[in-house]
C-alpha cells in the first residue's frame, strides 16, 4: 500500500502542480505499472530536465517520491551584431508573427531556429541577403537562461546592372524606366534616393503598400500598348564582390538582375461585352470606355473606366460595386475581345 507520496526538488512549481499529473494516491495499492505511467505523464509536460521515482518503506506502507529537476527558464533575450536592425524592431517583427520569445517560458530550439529565419528575412529585405543569424543558451543563476540571438550582417548586396532577355520590340532603358522600387547606379535616375539600390522580393512583386511591384509595373506598359500576352519572368540574380563607400574600402556584393521577358504579339480592341448590368443601361456604360476596334489594345482606359464607374455607382447607393476585365486574345487575328464583367451588389440608403 502507498503510504505517501512525495514531490522533492521543485523549486518554481509548486508541489500541487506536480502531482496534478500523479494519478497514484496515498491509501491505494502499491502499483509499479500505475507509477511508470505517471512518471511518463509527468516528464511529458515538459517542465523537467530530468526525472527519477524512489519507493521506500515506511510505517505503514511505500513512501514514494518523485525527484525532480524543473527546466530552465528564460530570464533574458538579447539580439547583438546589427546595425540594421534593432531590439524594437525585432520584437515588433516577431509579434507580427507570433513568434516572440517570451520571458519566463521554456527554451525551445525549434522555436529559437524559427526566430532566426525571421531575421534572416528581415536582413535580406535590408538588403543583407548573406547575413547569418545562430542563437546561444546559456544558463545564468539556478534556474535561469539568457537567450542570445548573434547576428551577422555581412556584406551589403547592392544592384548594379538590371538587363531584359527576350525583349524584341521595346528597349531595356524604357523597361528599366518602368521600375519605381528598385534601380541600377545613376544620378539621374534618383536610385541613391531610397534605397532603391536594394533588391527585395516585395519590391518586385508587390506588397502591401505597392500592391504590383516593379513586375506589375512592366506588365502593365506592355497591356497598355496591346501586348496582351507579355510575361515578365523573375530575376535571374549573379554576384561579384565590389567595394563602396567614399574610399571605396567598404565590401559590397554587386548584383546584376537578368529579367526574362516573353513579349508575343501586338493586337487590337476586337468585340466590347457586358455582363451583370441591371442598373445602367449599356449604352451608357458604354460611353466611359474610351476604346474603338481595331485600334492598338490599351488597359488603362479601362481602368479610368472603372474609377468613373465607381463614382456614378456611388452616387446611387452602390458602394460596392466593382468591375473586372477578361480578355480573349486571337492569336490568328491579333485580335483581343473584352467582355465586362460588373458586380453591382445590393443598394444602400442613407
Amino acid at each position: 500500500m502507498i503510504e505517501r507520496i512525495e514531490v522533492a526538488n521543485n523549486q518554481f512549481l509548486q508541489k500541487e502542480t506536480l502531482l496534478f499529473y500523479i494519478s497514484a494516491k496515498p491509501g491505494e495499492p502499491f502499483d509499479e505499472r500505475k507509477l511508470r505511467e505517471d512518471f511518463k505523464r509527468l516528464w511529458d509536460t515538459g517542465f523537467l530536465d530530468d526525472l527519477r521515482i524512489e519507493a521506500v518503506d515506511g510505517p505503514r506502507g511505500k513512501v514514494v517520491t518523485f525527484f525532480v529537476t524543473e527546466r530552465r527558464r528564460i530570464q533574458i533575450v538579447d539580439y547583438r551584431g546589427s546595425k540594421e536592425l534593432t531590439q524594437s524592431t525585432i520584437d515588433d517583427e516577431l509579434k507580427k508573427r507570433d513568434a516572440q520569445v517570451k520571458m519566463d517560458s521554456f527554451y525551445d530550439p525549434v522555436k529559437a531556429r524559427k526566430v532566426e529565419a525571421i531575421i534572416k528575412e528581415m536582413l535580406a529585405a535590408k538588403g543583407y541577403p548573406f547575413g547569418s543569424v545562430k542563437h546561444e543558451a546559456k544558463n545564468i543563476g539556478a534556474s535561469g537562461q539568457q537567450l542570445s540571438f548573434v547576428i551577422d550582417q555581412g556584406p551589403k548586396a547592392k544592384v548594379n546592372e538590371i538587363v531584359f532577355d527576350g525583349n524584341q520590340v521595346v528597349s531595356d532603358d524604357k523597361l528599366r524606366g518602368k521600375m519605381k522600387k528598385v534601380k541600377q547606379p545613376g544620378f539621374f535616375n534618383l536610385s541613391w534616393l531610397g534605397g532603391k539600390t536594394t533588391y527585395t522580393e516585395d519590391k518586385w512583386l508587390g506588397g502591401q503598400e505597392d500592391p504590383r511591384g516593379d513586375r506589375g509595373r512592366i506588365e502593365d506598359f506592355y497591356l497598355d500598348n496591346g501586348y496582351v500576352t507579355a510575361r515578365v519572368g523573375q530575376p535571374r540574380i549573379s554576384y561579384t564582390d565590389g567595394k563602396s563607400g567614399f574610399f571605396k574600402k567598404k565590401p559590397v556584393k554587386l548584383m546584376k538582375l537578368e529579367i526574362p521577358v516573353t513579349e508575343g504579339a501586338q493586337y487590337k480592341m476586337g468585340e466590347l461585352k457586358f455582363e451583370g448590368l441591371t442598373v445602367l443601361k449599356e449604352d451608357f456604360v458604354r460611353t466611359f470606355f474610351k476604346t474603338k476596334e481595331d485600334e492598338v489594345y490599351n488597359d488603362s482606359r479601362f481602368k479610368k473606366a472603372y474609377e468613373k464607374l465607381r463614382d456614378v455607382y456611388g452616387s446611387l447607393g452602390y458602394f460596392q460595386w466593382t468591375g473586372g476585365t477578361e480578355r480573349k486574345p486571337d492569336a490568328e487575328r491579333k485580335v483581343v475581345d473584352v467582355t465586362v464583367r460588373m458586380e453591382e451588389d445590393k443598394q444602400y440608403f442613407l
